[in-house]
C-alpha cells in the first residue's frame, strides 16, 4: 500500500511536472513571437536607416553639385562684370578720341574767324565760306568779273592759309570743295550747268596765281544747282541761294585708323 501511495504521489508529481512545462513552452513561444516581431521591427528600422542614409548621401551628392554650379555662375557673373567695366573703360576711350576729331574742326573754324574778321560770312558750323554770285557773275553768267578779283584772291589766301599752313590743321584736312548753287528760276539742269561752270571758274582762278602743290591735290569743284536754298521766313531768298560756298572736310587719318584697329582689337575679343 505504500508503494501505491508513492506511486500516486509521483504521478501527481509528473503531472505538475508537464503542467509546469507546458507553461514554460508557452512562455518560450510567446517569447519567440515577441523576439521575431522585434526583429521584423529591426529590419523595418534598418531599412528606413539604410534609405534615409542613401537619401542623405544624394542630397550631399546633389548640394555638392549645385555649389559648383553656383561657384561656376558666380564665376561667370564676375567675368562678365569685368569684362562690361572693361568695355565700358575702352567705349570712353573710344568717345575721347572721337571726340578730339570735331576739336579739329572747331580751332578751324575760330581760326578762320580770327583771320577774316567780321568782313566775310563763315558758317559756325561747317567753317564754310560763302561768297555771293551776284557778286562774283554777271547774271547768267560763269566767267569771274575782273574787278572782284584782287578781292577774291585776298579773301582766299587767307582761308586757304588757315587751312594749309597750320600744321595740326593741315594734316587733318582731307578736302576743299568749291560748290556753286543756284536759285529756283530755271530748270534743273540749266542750273546744275550753270553752278558747274562757276564752281570750275573760280577752281580755274585759284590754281591761276596759287601753285601750292598741296592745295591743287585738295581742291575739287562741283554744282549742286538749286539744291539747298536759302529760305527766309518760309518764302526762297533767291539772292543768298545764289552763291559760291568754298568749305573743307576734316579727316583726321592718324586717329581714325588709330580708332578701327581699337575698335577691331575689341571685335575680336569679346563675349
Amino acid at each position: 500500500d505504500i508503494f501505491v501511495i508513492q506511486i500516486d504521489a509521483l504521478k501527481q508529481k509528473l503531472k505538475q511536472l508537464i503542467e509546469e512545462n507546458a507553461d514554460a513552452n508557452a512562455s518560450i513561444a510567446d517569447l519567440n513571437a515577441s523576439i521575431f516581431s522585434l526583429n521584423q521591427k529591426m529590419i523595418v528600422l534598418n531599412d528606413d536607416l539604410a534609405a534615409r542614409d542613401s537619401a542623405l548621401e544624394e542630397a550631399n551628392a546633389s548640394n555638392e553639385k549645385n555649389l559648383a554650379k553656383i561657384a561656376f555662375l558666380l564665376e561667370q557673373v564676375s567675368a562678365k562684370e569685368a569684362r562690361y567695366d572693361e568695355l565700358l573703360r575702352d567705349l570712353n576711350v573710344t568717345k575721347n578720341r572721337i571726340k578730339n576729331l570735331t576739336g579739329i574742326r572747331v580751332k578751324v573754324i575760330s581760326e578762320l574767324k580770327d583771320k577774316l574778321g567780321g568782313s566775310i560770312a563763315i558758317d559756325p558750323n561747317s567753317g564754310a565760306l560763302k561768297l555771293s554770285s551776284s557778286v562774283l557773275f554777271d547774271k547768267g553768267k560763269a566767267e569771274l568779273k575782273e574787278e572782284v578779283k584782287d578781292e577774291l584772291r585776298t579773301t582766299l589766301e587767307k582761308y586757304f592759309d588757315v587751312l594749309l599752313n597750320d600744321p595740326e590743321i593741315s594734316k587733318n584736312i582731307d578736302q576743299i570743295m568749291i560748290e556753286g548753287f543756284t536759285d529756283s528760276d530755271g530748270s534743273y539742269l540749266y542750273n546744275l550747268e550753270l553752278s558747274q561752270r562757276r564752281a570750275y571758274a573760280v577752281m580755274d582762278f585759284i590754281n591761276s596765281y596759287n601753285k601750292d602743290a598741296r592745295l591743287q591735290k585738295l581742291l575739287v569743284a562741283s554744282g549742286r544747282s538749286y539744291n539747298e536754298l536759302i529760305m527766309r521766313d518760309g518764302a526762297e531768298d533767291k539772292d543768298a541761294s545764289r552763291r559760291i560756298e568754298i568749305k573743307f572736310s576734316i579727316s583726321n587719318k592718324d586717329a581714325i585708323n588709330e580708332i578701327e584697329k581699337f575698335l577691331e582689337l575689341k571685335s575680336d575679343r569679346a563675349f
